[in-house]
């Protein structure tokens, strides 16, 4: 059937295809929705208002009170706009309705799509790969394995100082402890000839660093026991 038009641009021909709009409402409908829809659409034209009852769906072998209930849904979706409600003391007289979705409300909406579209900022990205000189030829692969050589040359010198610093420190420590326990044996050494304890000598003396310096000029022969017991005396009576 050729397509018919009033001086409008409204089309007078007789629709018989769900479209796109009706479709994307349709789907969040129950499944039989579609099948009721394909009866209210069938035949009608989107120029004028129709009238619709009910028991016009059982002529598709469809429900008549499911029917009543999907146009409640259509209406209430925005497919159908009810324009008379037939009442209950006035029967004879059906409900009329129009459809929602016609040719110039999709021509509307996918005018503003577009010009939405249009008037989008375009979003530009600044590249920030290096840009080769005259007779330069970058190359990726090469820039990215001297980076790796790079940074694991780095890698392995800074675990080379750091066992370096780790093992000067390890030997303080030993070197410590060596002359402190040496110290020790040399002030037990003095405070047994003396006839004392370590602390008793280390107290007399006036504190350990002392007391070390006296045991170390014993063990030396530097002072004899009468000469380290005046030196004690002699702090004693200052003291």
């Amino acid at each position: 059937m050729p397509a018919r038009s009033r001086p409008d641009g409204v089309s007078i021909t007789p629709f018989s295809i769900v479209r796109k709009s009706e479709l994307d409402t349709l789907v969040k409908l129950p499944p039989p929705a579609a099948l009721y829809w394909i009866a209210v659409r069938f035949g009608r034209t989107d120029a004028d208002a129709f009238s619709f009852g009910c028991r016009k769906f059982e002529r598709f072998g469809l429900n008549k009170s499911s029917g009543c209930r999907f146009l409640s849904l259509f209406v209430e979706h925005g497919l159908l706009k009810l324009e008379y409600k037939s009442g209950y003391l006035n029967k004879r007289r059906q409900s009329i309705y129009r459809f929602c979705h016609t040719k110039d409300s999709e021509e509307k909406q996918s005018h503003k799509r577009d010009k939405r579209r249009h008037n989008r900022p375009v979003m530009r990205t600044v590249s920030t790969r290096p840009v080769p000189q005259t007779g330069q030829k970058y190359d990726e692969q090469s820039q990215r394995r001297d980076n790796t050589k790079d940074t694991s040359s780095t890698s392995s010198r800074k675990s080379k100082e750091e066992e370096v610093s780790l093992t000067s420190s390890e030997e303080e420590k030993q070197r410590s402890l060596s002359e402190q326990k040496a110290r020790a044996r040399c002030i037990g050494k003095l405070a047994n000839a003396l006839q004392m304890e370590d602390y008793t000598l280390m107290r007399k003396a006036g504190g350990p660093s002392e007391a070390g310096k006296l045991a170390d000029c014993f063990e030396k022969g530097e002072l004899a026991l009468n000469e380290i017991r005046k030196k004690i005396n002699e702090f004693g009576s200052n003291n």
